[in-house]
């Protein structure tokens, strides 16, 4: 048994698994999700640009390890109770441990290292009241600007930095992060691409930003059960979370950003791949989707590298590890 233990180790460890993901999401969404991952734990937010490593449990492989790497950054204006935010021993200690296997499945068959989930910057909404937010609709009436100016929120300054901050950190934590096989997923929200493009320049590279459904930011319900909860936001005083864009037409082909890397402020664009994303609201919705899933299969789906060679080389090893699983996963492993 130990033989084909560790024959199985070797197969996910090195042989296949090599694909690592970066998706920039929203604290909310973030909640949402690890509150139904476990639920009855006592529920944090998240700080601004923390970023959670998905991976598998190298004590185990029937299991899933979520760890908080960075912390991130408090930011005042969304309240100063650092004890309301996770902190990484107590995020660890809850989430180091998970068995779900429908994230297991098509993490190890998708051949996926690591995801690393991360929360936007800072952006020109947060902290602004009901009451600025009432303004700016008001200003709707009398000039567009005003009220544009919360739509589909955008990164200030300091978001940009605090990305920047958090992917430089990243590469300290995982010094072979650059040289990884890495993708990059966002919600349809500016300020996830904005952070996903601004710690893409940190990381070196110039990929594209796969779009991804049920990213978006949404609002908390204690169950986890968010989509399609009937609480989702969208009300006349949450203009940051109504998209500009939902599909890859015309200028929503790529976003152009302002990056920084300490001093050093330089304009670039990435493209947008909207492909899953606009083929899965043709006939679906989030309501019983999993975050992780709809990453793995919104990368898989969008990954236009992959030729026929490469295809058979998944069907292969999807095969094999399906036999092995079969045979030999059991809580011995």
């Amino acid at each position: 048994m130990m033989i084909f233990k560790n024959i199985l180790i070797y197969f996910l460890s090195n042989k296949y698994m090599s694909k690592t993901i970066i998706a920039v999401t929203h604290n909310n969404r973030l909640q949402c999700f690890f509150t139904k991952l476990k639920p009855n734990h006592k529920n944090k937010k998240f700080m601004n640009c923390s970023i959670i490593k998905c991976s598998l449990n190298e004590e185990k492989y029937k299991q899933l390890k979520f760890e908080l790497v960075y912390q991130g950054v408090l930011d005042p204006t969304e309240g100063k109770d650092i004890t309301l935010y996770w902190n990484k021993n107590d995020f660890n200690d809850t989430f180091k441990s998970i068995e779900d296997l429908d994230i297991l499945n098509p993490f190890i068959i998708s051949g996926i290292k690591e995801i690393f989930l991360v929360r936007h910057g800072k952006g020109n909404h947060n902290g602004v009241n009901i009451l600025q937010k009432g303004v700016a609709l008001f200003g709707k009436l009398l000039t567009a600007s005003l009220y544009s100016h919360y739509k589909d929120a955008e990164l200030v300054e300091e978001g940009y930095k605090q990305a920047m901050y958090a992917a430089k950190e990243l590469i300290k934590l995982e010094p072979d992060l650059r040289n990884s096989k890495l993708y990059f997923a966002a919600s349809h929200l500016k300020r996830s691409q904005q952070t996903c493009a601004e710690i893409q320049y940190i990381l070196g590279k110039h990929n594209k930003i796969n779009i991804i459904p049920c990213l978006h930011e949404l609002k908390y319900v204690k169950d986890g059960n968010c989509d399609g909860s009937g609480k989702q936001l969208g009300g006349i005083f949450e203009e940051e979370n109504k998209p500009t864009c939902t599909s890859g037409k015309g200028s929503c082909k790529e976003i152009h950003v302002k990056t920084i890397n300490d001093h050093i402020e330089e304009n670039k664009i990435y493209n947008l791949n909207w492909n899953y994303y606009t083929d899965f609201y043709k006939n679906k919705r989030c309501r019983d989707t999993n975050m992780l899933v709809e990453i793995i299969k919104g990368i898989n789906h969008s990954n236009t590298t992959w030729g026929p060679n490469t295809h058979k080389k998944y069907l292969k090893y999807k095969e094999k590890y399906l036999m092995l699983k079969e045979k030999y996963f059991n809580d011995n492993l």
